[in-house]
């Protein structure tokens, strides 16, 4: 197929995106090349025009008009002098006009110098002009011309400056002429490369639709009936596509989903039929009560192996209002540490239902432990008490639960005695209860040390820090922090195979009860 991209990046006699990036840059360096010298010449020939208007045309007016006004206002000419002049003047000195002549006819000259046209005429004033200058400083003046009787040599010069005047008017209309071509074939070429340059973008932009858009855009509806796990028939790859290969892994992906569908259902089908069992101790395990009034919680566990974690959860609520969340960790994994989850689990929560309260919850657990010699269990009892707006909390041993406040300040639940196992051989007085406020804003998070010791391939673990900046700035609500600490152990690339992973979230709905004050204490840990 055309476009292919094989997997090492080459496509002899093909055309490549890279191709097309270059070929498209050699074109318009091409057109840029042909169209650009062309408008610098046009570019010259109007800085010429402009030259002449400037340089030329423009002075030669002005020296012609004052040479004309000059020759106009002379005094006089040769002939009898009138009786009314007080002396003549000295033989040989220009009148004050033939001086003002003189000079502009020097600049006249000048100004014409680059003009050929305008050489014959400037010639034959000079000579008129000449003629007229040598009557004027003759020695016998003569009466002053006046404008209606002008004695011959001035009709002459006026006459050639006529003439020279109407040949400077042809010139402009020449040179701007000339201006006016060059623009129009400086826009011309410009407006030729601007549409050779639309017309190759137009192909570049068709290329890269044809290759590129609507393969992506198929790419895309392949992509996502792939993920939605019903994929069904496909949709055609483009032709000449420069992502076929893709299209190509795409399918190959396909057919991976299609038999690790096939291979879970078949293991769903077994553990089904099998498993009853292990469904059902999960379930036991993970299952959790409402609240009481005024609480919100959220929890879930992710198991190191299979179904069955060694963590436990549950919520309950108890006499009087509050809700007690309970989480522990047996030692070990599998359906061995399961089993003894379950009995401590439902030990104290036996004793919480009855309103003992957590000292009698962990002395139940222990007695469910008491004969277990090589197994140990951690525990946390946290009573939420919104009415009071407090929150009383038994720490035996576990991972210290994070509390987050309204403000964003993270504190930690310190243990407040040793973990439950067959060590402790006097279980009354090991353990004890602290109390802090709890207000509606804060949010309490009870996990297991799977949570901050979730390791990366490096070993890194996730870490104490990264748990306080993910409540930190996570969402106040259980249900999404729950998500959002998830998230953070998979973002950190953790091995979940290493150890059983559980988190429960709990905050308040309601403020508590003006009339009541609450007594915080115990030490707080941030």
């Amino acid at each position: 197929m055309i476009g292919t991209l094989r997997p090492g990046g080459r496509c002899p006699g093909r055309l490549t995106p890279a191709r097309l990036l270059w070929g498209g840059l050699g074109s318009a360096v091409a057109i840029a090349a042909v169209t650009a010298p062309g408008a610098l010449d046009a570019r010259d020939d109007i800085d010429h025009a402009a030259l002449r208007f400037s340089a030329h045309l423009d002075p030669a007016a002005r020296a012609l008009h004052e040479l004309v006004a000059a020759v106009q206002t002379q005094p006089g000419t040769p002939g009898p002098a009138p009786r009314d002049t007080a002396a003549p003047a000295a033989p040989g000195a220009p009148r004050p006009g033939a001086a003002v002549a003189a000079d502009r006819m020097a600049a006249l000259r000048a100004a014409a110098d680059g003009l050929p046209r305008l050489s014959a005429p400037v010639g034959d004033l000079e000579r008129e002009l000449s003629a007229w200058l040598t009557a004027a400083t003759a020695a016998r003046p003569l009466p002053a011309l006046a404008p209606a009787d002008r004695g011959e040599l001035t009709d002459r010069v006026l006459v050639h400056a006529t003439r020279l005047t109407d040949a400077v008017y042809q010139e402009y209309d020449l040179a701007r002429a000339d201006a006016s071509r060059a623009r129009e074939a400086m826009g011309l070429r410009l407006a030729l490369g601007a549409a050779a340059l639309l017309a190759l973008l137009c192909t570049l932009t068709m290329l890269m639709w044809c290759r590129i858009v609507l393969p992506l855009a198929t790419l895309e509806r392949t992509l996502g009936a792939v993920a939605s796990g019903r994929p069904g028939r496909l949709p055609a790859v483009p032709r000449r596509s420069w992502l076929s290969h893709a299209h190509a892994e795409t399918r190959r992906v396909q057919l991976a989903l299609k038999e690790e569908r096939w291979a879970a259902r078949r293991d769903r089908e077994a553990l089904r039929s099998n498993g009853t069992a292990a469904m059902g101790l999960r379930h036991i395990l993970t299952v959790t009560e409402q609240p009481g009034p005024g609480v919100r919680s959220h929890g879930d566990t992710v198991a190191a192996e299979g179904l069955i974690a060694g963590d436990f959860l549950d919520t309950v609520a108890l006499p009087g209002g509050a809700t007690a969340l309970l989480q522990g960790d047996i030692a070990g994994h599998g359906v061995q540490a399961g089993l003894l989850a379950a009995q401590v689990k439902y030990a104290a929560l036996a004793a919480l239902r009855l309103g003992r309260g957590p000292e009698a919850a962990v002395q139940a657990a222990w007695s469910a432990l008491a004969h277990e010699d090589e197994r140990f269990a951690t525990l946390a009892v946290v009573v939420v008490d919104p009415a009071a707006g407090a929150l009383h909390w038994l720490n035996a041993g576990h991972e210290e639960p994070f509390l987050r406040r309204a403000t964003g300040e993270v504190e930690r639940l310190a243990a407040t005695g040793p973990l439950v196992g067959s060590l402790i051989t006097e279980p009354d007085g090991s353990w004890s209860v602290r109390s802090t406020a709890f207000a509606r804003g804060d949010l309490v998070v009870l996990c297991t040390d799977g949570l901050t010791e979730a390791r990366n391939a490096a070993g890194h673990q996730l870490g104490d820090t990264t748990v306080a900046t993910v409540l930190r700035d996570g969402p106040p609500d259980p249900v999404a922090m729950v998500r959002a600490l998830y998230l953070a152990v998979e973002d950190h690339g953790a091995d979940w195979q290493r150890d059983d992973v559980t988190i429960l979230a709990a905050d308040t709905t309601c403020r508590p009860a003006p009339a009541r004050t609450t007594a915080t204490g115990g030490d707080r840990r941030r």
